[in-house]
């Protein structure tokens, strides 16, 4: 196996139904990995968890994540796969309490994106003072809901499942503007002073219509360079064709639906993606529209 640097090692319980309280377990913290040494049904990869909260006596820390299953499909010998929730709850042992927030500082750390180098030597060293051990800024997310898209579930889907994911799981802070008219969203991010200071990302909650309003204002904005470079974007699908939800749950080799793609909202790693620029000529000046995923125009005869 490839060498990888150990960041934390230490001895907890897991809390389980499946582990009796007086077994004790031994886990290694790796940049891409929480490995339990003894048991490896214990292990989280880095990449399924979403954060994690630590309890008011720091004896106890919870971990969520999602991960990929497969069950039995409808046909016999077939599999379909599904996202599945995970929790993974450890304890302290005696004298091992330091250890614990030193878990949980640094899987917040990890778990936003950042690189084993990136951690703060306070967090790694165990003879610095675990007491206000450096946490990673929280996220901020603008987020755009389209409560008449497809067949009008945006906002349950919201409530249900993408705010619960981002706030409680992945410790994201979130402000929800429901859109009330067309280019509501589009004159809203067009005009919003500091955008890319006040938020790290744009989620959609709608169709790829309400995302490509959105692009549109940011492309007319004149630190549109600055949003583009410095701000994430994510759709959750809830309109009739969904189809940049579902190219980017695929090429993440996620199942579709709207749990893969809240997912990947509240993981925020994002990637780059082409977007055309159309310029169509009017009676007075020309207009010039951001495009993704396609493009298409017609003739009218008379």
């Amino acid at each position: 196996e490839e060498y990888k640097e150990e960041l934390i090692l230490s001895d907890f319980r897991v809390k389980s139904s499946r582990n009796p309280r007086d077994v004790v377990h031994k886990f290694v913290l790796f940049e891409d990995e929480l490995r339990c040494v003894t048991d490896s049904d214990w292990s989280f990869l880095m990449s399924n968890i979403l954060g994690c909260q630590l309890s008011e006596d720091n004896t106890n820390l919870k971990i969520t994540g999602y991960e990929t299953k497969k069950k039995s499909g409808w046909l016999c010998g077939s599999s379909v796969e599904r996202l599945v929730r995970r929790e993974l709850e450890l304890s302290a042992v005696e004298g091992a309490v330091d250890s614990l927030r030193r878990l949980n500082a640094a899987i917040k750390w990890l778990a936003q994106g950042h690189s084993g180098k990136d951690l703060p030597e306070s967090i790694l060293n165990n003879s610095e003072s675990v007491e206000n051990l450096p946490l990673p800024r929280k996220r901020r997310l603008l987020i755009f809901l389209n409560p008449k898209s497809g067949t009008q579930r945006a906002l349950p889907i919201w409530k249900k499942v993408v705010k619960p994911m981002l706030e409680n799981d992945a410790d994201i802070e979130t402000q929800l503007l429901i859109t009330e008219k067309q280019n509501h969203a589009k004159n809203y991010v067009q005009e919003k002073k500091g955008l890319a200071s006040a938020f790290d990302g744009i989620i959609i909650v709608s169709g790829d219509g309400l995302l490509h309003e959105v692009l549109n204002g940011v492309m007319m904005r004149e630190d549109w360079v600055a949003c583009i470079r410095s701000m994430s974007f994510g759709i959750v699908p809830a309109g009739t064709g969904n189809g940049l939800a579902t190219v980017l749950t695929k090429r993440s080799k996620l199942p579709s639906g709207t749990l893969a793609s809240a997912f990947l909202c509240a993981k925020m790693k994002s990637r780059p993606m082409d977007i055309m620029a159309v310029d169509i000529m009017g009676h007075e000046k020309i207009e010039r529209l951001y495009s993704f995923l396609s493009l298409e125009w017609g003739l009218m005869s008379f």
